[in-house]
């Protein structure tokens, strides 16, 4: 549950940010609220932020919200369903918005309080409620994708943290590719924490497409294995299994897929 957490610690460490000094002042009321529901430190993590927004970042990571069969009511969440396959990002939100604040009246107001909003949208939807997590990536690596082509950039995929997000690419490259890699790196987290076959799919399709991100034919076939173990039909699945792969390799998915091997697959190319 703490892997987000986990992983900006990890890029703050990287880019070489620390912690501010701490300050003599009244105690923020985030920071009453997150001793409430966790014992983490916000002094000892390296955030590049004031204390009180080290606060808020970890009460929503660490908050733990009722699931949706306990926020919307079973007509509202034929509806919350209904408005996701369509791509309607923008009513699923509202509706989980308003009826998560009702359902969690001890929580900061996401409402009312557009920095609570935004650390809500990024840690507590990537972890409780993926399909809708899925649905706002997507929307935006589309628009960050629209605006790479109009610019005409070089813009070459996704290809893992250490390629991708090192502090020499965020001094050289245009934000807009910077931002695209950042929503792709959340979302294979997301995939990674959640086990959600949709955002798995997701990311697979994104990788043969080939632009926002492209793993290695080898982590294609692995997705697409696992993805038809849990029962997911998709074309994209056959046309993926349809490629000539060695045995060896195959093997060694099917061991990971259905044995829960120890062995690991490297999604890039080293």
């Amino acid at each position: 549950m703490r892997f987000l957490c986990a992983l900006l610690s990890f890029l703050v460490v990287f880019l070489g940010f620390g912690p501010e000094p701490k300050a003599a002042e009244p105690e923020p009321e985030i920071c009453r609220k997150l001793k409430e529901i966790s014992s983490r430190d916000p002094d000892k993590e390296l955030y590049p932020w004031t204390r009180k927004e080290r606060c808020r970042n970890l009460y929503w990571h660490e908050f733990k919200p009722k699931p949706l069969s306990k926020i919307l009511t079973v007509r509202e969440r034929r509806l919350y369903a209904q408005v996701l396959a369509t791509n309607d990002c923008a009513s699923a939100t509202r509706l989980l918005q308003q009826r998560f604040v009702e359902a969690h009246p001890e929580a900061p107001s996401i409402l009312r309080n557009p920095r609570d909003y935004k650390e809500w949208k990024s840690s507590v939807l990537g972890l409780r409620f993926p399909r809708l997590y899925l649905c706002l990536a997507l929307q935006r690596i589309q628009r960050l994708q629209g605006e790479i082509d109009r610019l005409g950039l070089k813009a070459e995929p996704f290809a893992g943290f250490e390629k991708s997000l090192s502090s020499e690419n965020y001094e050289t490259i245009h934000k807009a590719i910077m931002d695209r890699h950042h929503v792709v790196l959340m979302l294979h987290l997301s995939a990674a924490s959640t086990k959600s076959t949709d955002i798995g799919l997701a990311l697979l399709k994104l990788s043969v497409e080939g632009k926002a991100t492209r793993f290695q034919p080898i982590y294609e076939a692995y997705l697409a294995v696992a993805l038809r173990t849990k029962g997911i039909r998709s074309p994209i699945i056959d046309t993926i299994l349809a490629r000539p792969i060695s045995q060896q390799d195959m093997e060694k998915i099917e061991r990971i897929v259905h044995h829960r091997s120890d062995e690991n697959l490297s999604a890039y190319a080293d």
